[in-house]
Order: C-alpha cells, then structure tokens, then sequence
C-alpha cells in the first residue's frame, strides 16, 4: 500500500493522482460492456492523461457533493463509536504491484479492514439497502486489494431529515479472491492493454 495524498488534501491533487490510473471508483466503466458509451469514456480519459490533457474538470460539479462528503463524515464519525479498532482516513493509495491501479477508501479499520459508505439519500429506510451488486462489489474488491484488507465493512448512512434519526446498516464484505484475479483484475488488464494499444495507434499517427 503506498499513500501518496494523504487525507485531506484539496481536490486538484488527488485529480493529478488520479490521471493515468484506473481507481475503484471507475469499476462501473471499466466493467461495463466495451461498446458501452461509459467504457469507452474511461479508455479516451486514460489516453489523455497520458498526453497531459486535462481531462479532469469541474465545470459541471455534483449538486449532492457537499453533502455526501458532510453524510460521509456523519457515518464514520458514527461507525466509529461502534468499531472495536481504530479507524483511520488516510488518502490516496496505489497499489504496490499494479502501479496504474488506485483507490481512495473512506477509511481503514484496525490492520485489516476497510470502510465503505454509501450515502443513501433516496431511500426511505435503512431496509431497502440491498446487497451490493457487481459494480459495487469489484469496488470493495479493489478497495481492499490496493490497501491489502481482508474485508471491508459497507455502510449504508441513511439520513431521514433530522440528525437525530441518523442510522447505519453494516454489511462484512470479505475479500474473495478468485471473484478479484477472474471477474475484476481480468478485465481491468484487458483495459489497460487497450490503452496500451490507443496509445500506440495514436503516436504511430502522428
């Protein structure tokens, strides 16, 4: 695990951290189907980060922003009294081996977990938080592989319009290897290989 912003740090170095990487949050491109409009948005970002595009922008910022960071901040301050471990955020990381994989996990637990929330803003109630599903999963996955967990704790902070109605609902994700090294780690090489090959189509262009 190799930090390299630590927490904390404003949003145009983890940007800059970020380019020429694939992270966790990117799982839902990257696994998307390579026709899909979202795949194919991942490959050209990682191509222009290679050629110091900037590709990066703000220009069309997420309304819920700050309030996912402040919902965020509430459920670990609240996961926090709960947990038997200390719990500690720490930034930016990647991976040790696969230096183009990153992640930015909410927060580590203790030596071998992780925290993941999920800012369950639309729900009516704590038990309509399913099961995450695949995206969801090879996110955790590479969460826990990039900082070396063993599970990682999903936590679903639901806010009902008065802070002292705030819940959560923890669900244990182990980490599961072969789903990781054939459903995950398989198709993010096949991703990489075809920046690989963009790039090189593209320099052999001119």
């Amino acid at each position: 695990m190799i930090v390299i912003e630590p927490h904390g740090m404003p949003g145009e170095f983890i940007r800059k951290a970020h380019a020429c990487r694939i992270s966790a949050s990117d799982m839902r491109n990257a696994l998307a189907g390579r026709e899909t409009k979202a795949h194919r948005q991942l490959i050209d970002r990682l191509v222009l980060d290679f050629e110091g595009v900037q590709n990066h922008t703000d220009e069309f910022p997420d309304p819920w922003h700050d309030e996912h960071d402040a919902a965020v901040a509430g459920a670990l301050r609240l996961y926090k009294l709960s947990a038997e471990a200390d719990v500690e955020q720490i930034g930016f990381v990647i991976d040790e081996d696969f230096s183009w994989l990153a992640c930015s996990p909410h927060a580590l637990v203790g030596h071998n977990g992780c925290v993941h929330v999920r800012w369950r803003r639309t729900l009516r109630n704590l038990k309509e938080a399913g099961r995450p599903d695949r995206y969801e999963l090879a996110r955790l996955h590479v969460v826990m592989r990039v900082c070396d967990r063993e599970w990682c704790d999903l936590v679903d902070f639901w806010d009902g319009g008065d802070v002292t109605l705030d819940q959560l609902r923890v669900q244990r994700v182990p980490f599961d290897r072969v789903f990781f090294t054939d459903t995950v780690l398989a198709r993010l090489v096949i991703v990489w290989q075809t920046v690989a090959q963009r790039r090189a189509e593209r320099r052999a262009a001119g």
